[in-house]
């Protein structure tokens, strides 16, 4: 579809909550590509259901550095990108309405 209209389009796989997964994929992105003009995240889990005294320490921080380091780590690649060259461009943060409002079971979801 992004091809049939006169684009390039490109699936990269990495894990956002691995700083140095990411670094690399905005050096695959920039040479692949050119400099990327919008970022939209929208990447996150979620361990719904396990109650804060419940859960255990690698699921909840698995849940954080997904949902807020990943977040953290694309902007400031991006960021950085954009600086570099000509300064502006476009970020998309998606989320959900438990960013705002609080569910039982989502102590580490809602963290984020």
């Amino acid at each position: 579809m992004v091809e049939d209209n006169g684009s390039k389009g490109i699936i990269y796989q990495g894990d956002v909550s691995d700083y140095k997964q990411v670094k690399e994929l905005y050096k695959k992105v920039t040479k692949d590509l050119g400099t990327p003009f919008i970022l939209v995240n929208s990447a996150g889990i979620n361990a719904t259901g396990i109650f804060a005294v419940d859960i255990d320490v690698e699921t909840f921080d698995r849940s954080l550095k997904t949902d807020l380091y990943g977040t953290f780590y694309h902007c400031k690649e991006f960021i950085a990108i954009r600086k570099a060259s000509v300064g502006m461009g476009k970020l998309v943060h998606i989320s959900s309405i438990h960013d705002v409002v609080a569910h039982p079971g989502g102590s580490a979801y809602c963290a984020c």
